[in-house]
């Protein structure tokens, strides 16, 4: 009977997709990245002051034992290592409250409304279903890349990836960041035309 040694697995944070794939991925060890989810947009939109504004007295069953929103992140908020506090806990909001995503719509909604000339639209659902559903009301569909890198594409994935597959129609892909930086090299040569990203 053979014997596994016991892995140990690094914490990191700030990890840059060169020092993943040479430490991590390219020697096949694990790693839980701390901070992966720092570039998520619902880090600034779902958040504990907002949980309580919007559904603070909406129950939630955790370990067999039910909470109020707002007393649950109270009590997650004033934890402490060592002490335990219920666990696990998972809000899954579309699912469960699928008013409060009609509420982020609305709120989506509202800020498109105030911008001039536009017309605009806001739904709930993953980017790539989405888009792709989109795309089979419009003549030609431009998007940005994030730029995410390899990195960025393995634990993301690439939306604009999936939409050169799955698009309904001619789609048009504005590149990140070095575009701008060649529009400025170029600024003083003749061309004919320049996409940037919007």
């Amino acid at each position: 009977m053979t014997t596994i040694p016991p892995i140990t697995v690094d914490r990191r944070s700030g990890l840059t997709p060169e020092e993943f794939r040479r430490e991590y991925y390219e020697q096949g060890r694990p790693v839980v990245m701390t901070d992966a989810s720092r570039s998520w947009q619902a880090h600034q939109v779902i958040t504990p002051d907002w949980l309580r504004r919007t559904h603070g007295s909406k129950k939630i069953q955790v370990g067999g034992t039910q909470y109020e929103i707002a007393a649950l992140l109270d009590i997650l908020e004033a934890a402490k290592p060592g002490e335990p506090t219920p666990y696990p806990c998972i809000i899954d909001i579309p699912a469960d409250w699928p008013e409060a995503a009609e509420r982020l719509v609305d709120e989506r909604l509202n800020r498109l409304s105030e911008l001039p000339g536009i017309e605009g639209d806001a739904v709930y659902g993953g980017p790539r279903e989405e888009l792709s559903r989109f795309s089979g009301e419009v003549d030609l569909l431009i998007v940005g890349s994030r730029g995410y890198g390899p990195l960025g594409r393995l634990l993301h994935g690439s939306i604009s990836r999936y939409l050169v597959r799955h698009a309904a129609c001619p789609l048009l892909v504005l590149a990140r960041g070095p575009v701008l930086a060649a529009a400025a090299d170029t600024a003083d040569r003749p061309r004919t035309s320049t996409a940037l990203p919007v």
